[in-house]
């Protein structure tokens, strides 16, 4: 898989990707909130496609595996690491959920292929068990992370970290 490294605005990437998860959420009944601590920054170089790809199925899954409540997106900008470039920033895609969680013992298992929390869960919500692979995957060869913060029946916390560089502002 080769990135692509073009300058696309992050804005209209997260507003764009965010409206499609929105209607879901509201045929739900779910709150849906996105609070973007980077608007109005330069635009950015990457692979957007990627990164869409990357936020939809953190959406997804958090619209899906919720009943009640809602789901927030945070995007926020990372102190810069030490080693890091003048023209480097550091994202955070955050998804926050009142879903239905996940097990302490089972969190590390969700980031690898076919795999669920719980066998029961693709019988009652679907899916194969490849979006957050291919998710983690993704943020990998980005240079970045993911991890998850939960706990069943209080819902989960996503956040994928990665460097991306700042566009010249000409």
């Amino acid at each position: 898989l080769e990135l692509e490294q073009i300058p696309f605005s992050l804005a209209r990437l997260v507003q764009e990707t965010v409206s499609v998860t929105a209607v879901t959420a509201r045929h739900k009944g779910l709150s849906f909130t996105v609070e973007d601590s980077t608007a109005g920054d330069s635009d950015l170089i990457g692979d957007p496609a990627r990164l869409r790809q990357i936020l939809n199925n953190l959406l997804s899954n958090a619209v899906k595996f919720t009943t009640a409540g809602g789901v927030h997106l945070a995007i926020s900008r990372l102190d810069p690491e030490p080693d890091d470039a003048d023209d480097m920033r550091r994202l955070c895609i955050a998804v926050r959920d009142s879903g239905i969680g996940v097990a302490s013992d089972k969190q590390a298992s969700i980031f690898d292929k076919f795999v669920q929390a719980d066998s029961s869960i693709n019988r009652k919500y679907g899916g194969t068990g490849l979006g957050l692979a291919i998710t983690r995957t993704l943020c990998d060869i980005m240079g970045g992370d993911i991890t998850v913060s939960s706990r069943p029946g209080e819902g989960s916390v996503f956040e994928a970290r990665m460097p991306l560089e700042v566009a010249d502002p000409a």
